[in-house]
Parts: structure tokens; sequence; C-alpha cells
């Protein structure tokens, strides 16, 4: 298995934290100032697609949970080697933006107002940065 490194519990947490800080701020801003003038955005519908995105990281994080009880975890080196790169994007890479994407396209199917490429834009930001 490739080496990591590790960092510590209060480091992590402060992380976390910074980026629930960045993104609440970043969502208040865009609802208090979103003024497209041709086609506006209703803010329930952006903070939906927000929320869709800490949605995300739990089922990532169950997916991960999964895939780590039913060893593939200890299947994947054997597959990879010492590639750590490679190991990365199967293990993180991959999933996250699955899990993301399909997040967006299952809150995204249903709404008449997404019209514009622009509109996809925007909502899958907002799903990202849920995230």
């Amino acid at each position: 298995m490739p080496k990591t490194s590790t960092i510590g519990g209060s480091a992590i947490f402060t992380l976390h934290l910074w980026n629930i800080f960045a993104a609440v701020g970043f969502l208040l801003f865009l609802y208090s100032r979103f003024d497209y003038l041709w086609d506006k955005q209703q803010p329930g519908q952006l903070m939906l697609f927000f929320f869709g995105g800490l949605l995300s990281v739990l089922v990532h994080s169950g997916t991960l949970y999964g895939l780590w009880a039913l060893g593939f975890f200890d299947l994947l080196p054997s597959i990879v080697g010492e590639n750590v790169f490679l190991y990365n994007f199967l293990t993180v890479g991959l999933s996250e933006e699955t899990v993301k994407f399909s997040i967006f396209a299952l809150f995204a199917w249903g709404y008449k107002s997404f019209k514009e490429p622009q509109d996809g834009v925007l909502l899958g930001a907002l799903v990202g940065l849920g995230f």
C-alpha cells in the first residue's frame, strides 16, 4: 500500500470548520447578490443544490466505507502497484466526482427552470461548493 502522511485530528477539524464558514458565507453572498437579469434563479433552488452537495459528502463517505468493508482497498494495491497517483485517483477522485455528478443529475432532472448551459454551470458549482 502506498505511504500516506497523517494530519492531527484538530487540524482536520479546523480545515472542515473553515470550509463550512467559507461555503455558508459564499452562499449567503450569492443569495443576497444574485441578480441575473434574463433568467433569475430562485434562491431556494440554489440552496437545494448547495445542500445536495453537503448530502453528497455523506453518500461519498458511505461509499468509501462500503468499499473498505468489502476489501476493495486491500485488493487495489495489487492492481496499481506503487503508483500513488493512480491509487488516489481510483479511491478518491473517481468516487467524489461520481457522487457529486449523481447528486447534481438527480436534483436537476425535474427542474423546468433548467434551460441554459449557464444554469448547469451555476448549479453544478453549488453542488461542488457544498461538497
